[in-house]
């Protein structure tokens, strides 16, 4: 069952990838296959069971983050934290690009607006490029939530010091 689950996480990082980088090229995928929405609901098939299934033995006491990634293999640490950094840091910068509102189609006109106030007009390629831009945000988390499941379900290894009884 783990191999299952890490090889479905592994396919979503690497779909939930693809779209990434195409948004890098100014595509809007979401326009062009709404389906990738999809890929929001996908990653819970295989967080789920993560959390559930990363407790110790028959306590099911909660591995801690550094618990688990110290399970991990250094290469897979040093990828893993890389890529939360990097969501963070992608989070504020498309952020920031999308100007503090969403990009909308209102009463036929591309429009970027937030929370209902209109904040400027937009071309139709603007308004594909805003939406790129929302889609980076969420693909970008997309990466850490199937990555994370996937090099568990996969490669995780109880650590050393725990099987001496030395983690409380």
């Amino acid at each position: 069952m783990n191999r299952l689950l890490g090889r479905l996480a592994l396919v979503g990082f690497f779909v939930s990838l693809v779209v990434h980088l195409l948004t890098f090229a100014g595509v809007d995928v979401s326009s062009r296959f709404p389906y990738v929405w999809l890929l929001h609901a996908g990653f819970f098939f295989v967080w789920i069971p993560f959390v559930l299934l990363s407790g110790k033995g028959f306590q099911m006491r909660r591995l801690a983050i550094g618990e688990i990634m110290s399970g991990f293999p250094t290469w897979a640490s040093v990828i893993t934290g890389a890529m939360f950094a990097y969501a963070i840091l992608n989070f504020f910068l498309c952020d920031r690009l999308m100007g503090g509102g969403n990009a909308n189609i209102v009463d036929g006109q591309y429009v970027l607006a937030s929370h209902g106030r209109f904040l400027a007009r937009l071309t139709q390629s603007e308004y594909h490029l805003h939406k790129a831009y929302e889609l980076r945000i969420f693909s970008g988390t997309w990466l850490v939530f199937y990555s994370i499941p996937g090099v568990f379900f996969l490669f995780w290894q109880e650590p050393a010091s725990a099987l001496d009884g030395s983690i409380k």
